[in-house]
């Protein structure tokens, strides 16, 4: 099909393009300052990966405690672990591994579907605010500092990070359009009777978020607060390897390269392969840093992602073959209309 073709394109322009990456940083040299690390520094940040990781749980449990979530840690960490996988293995464009994490969050906590997604976009919504304060706070200093282009570049994606914010914050028709487009309308349809509609059952939900910003407000910024903990700590993972190599960088250039790497999610191909190495080889030679730093940096990181992926993918396969995967490649055929 179109997809699995445009899924495999994508994945060999994107290979291609890391490969002349490393070809114009020299392979010896790139693998040379991936061998200056010890196993001790290695180890010192693959643990602030866990850190963030049982942050990002720790951040759900607080959020969903007013709607009487159990979040017994056991069921979130297949379900954390589950989300990444799909995330970093398939592009957005694809399917989402928010749902996913909905879905399995569901089946353990025995909760409707659509209120445990309605909840995670209200989880991603205070990251999105965390973002747009990292983002501005960045534009900035930006302008203060004279780098005029990217100043403004910044500030252009808070204003743009603000209207989507609004958007989905008000919006209830975006909510069943996001159902849509990752495919679990089918789920959330399961929970409804034949007297209901899905929309009927949506409008509820999101009435229920609704009471929640309203009246529950402060674990709404206790989470935007913990994300915004959650950069920092990224950022703390560039600086230790940096500082691991002989760069003691200042955190602006840590912040720059933070923000490049986020800004590399939004490449639609499979964990952004050539997006994430092409935003660090850009921002590194703009900072004039080395290349090769750039992409020993990016090794480092993605190998620390790979094994998060790979542990996950025990977690989820049976969920995979079952469930996902028909749900990425199948064709869409219409629905027939039934006779009322």
């Amino acid at each position: 099909s179109k997809k699995i073709f445009l899924f495999f394109i994508s994945i060999f322009l994107s290979l291609v393009f890391v490969i002349y990456l490393f070809y114009q940083a020299g392979f010896k040299k790139v693998f040379k300052i991936l061998f200056l690390l010890s196993w001790w520094q290695m180890l010192a940040v693959f643990l602030i990966e866990i850190l963030i990781f049982l942050l990002l749980i720790k951040k759900w449990q607080i959020l969903t405690r007013p709607y009487g979530y159990k979040n017994r840690i056991k069921k979130l960490i297949p379900a954390f672990l589950g989300k990444r996988v799909i995330s970093y293995l398939t592009p957005i464009m694809y399917v989402g591994g928010e749902g996913f994490k909905a879905y399995l969050i569901k089946k353990s906590e025995e909760k409707s579907f659509i209120q445990t997604f309605g909840l995670i976009i209200v989880d991603r919504i205070a990251e999105g605010i965390a973002l747009l304060f990292f983002l501005a706070l960045g534009g900035i200093i930006s302008l203060l500092a004279g780098a005029y282009i990217l100043g403004f570049f910044l500030i252009l994606i808070s204003l743009g990070l603000i209207i989507l914010i609004i958007v989905f914050s008000r919006l209830p028709n975006i909510f069943y359009l996001l159902i849509k487009i990752f495919k679990f309308h089918k789920i959330a349809k399961q929970e409804i009777n034949e007297h209901r509609t899905l929309q009927e059952k949506i409008d509820e939900e999101i009435n229920l978020i609704k009471d929640f910003f309203q009246k529950r407000r402060k674990y709404f910024n206790l989470d935007v607060l913990l994300s915004f903990f959650y950069i920092l700590f990224a950022c703390s993972q560039i600086y230790l390897l940096m500082s691991f190599w002989g760069h003691r960088l200042y955190f602006f250039k840590i912040y720059l390269i933070r923000t490049f790497g986020i800004l590399a999610g939004l490449v639609p191909t499979p964990g952004s392969l050539g997006g994430f190495e092409g935003a660090m080889a850009f921002i590194f030679m703009t900072l004039n840093l080395n290349l090769e730093h750039a992409l020993s940096l990016s090794l480092v990181i993605r190998f620390i992602q790979l094994i998060f992926v790979a542990i996950g993918i025990f977690f989820v396969i049976p969920y995979l073959t079952k469930f996902i995967i028909p749900l990425i490649f199948r064709n869409n055929k219409p629905e027939k209309p039934t006779n009322s």
